[in-house]
């Protein structure tokens, strides 16, 4: 998979501050989306890191394989679904 780290924002109400940070911009509090998001998102950079653990990319890898199977036949299985 992505064997990358990952930062979790710290927010637990990301979609409710991206509707803040719009409907400043669209009320003219705001002239930039970029002002909108300085004044009122909390920094990304506060929340937890987490690492790649090695010892698991190989079993990761299976699972999301496997996942990407499933996605694909589903996709399949709803046009099959929809027909009269």
């Amino acid at each position: 998979m992505m064997q990358r780290e990952i930062a979790v924002h710290p927010s637990t109400q990301g979609p409710a501050v991206g509707a803040a940070v719009l409907g400043g911009l669209a009320s003219g509090e705001f002239a930039s989306v970029q002002e909108a998001v300085a004044a009122m998102a909390t920094p990304a950079s506060s929340g937890v890191v987490v690492e790649p653990r090695a010892d698991a990319a190989g079993a990761c890898d299976l699972l999301y394989g496997r996942y990407a199977d499933l996605a694909e036949q589903a996709l399949k299985d709803k046009d099959v679904c929809r027909q009269e």
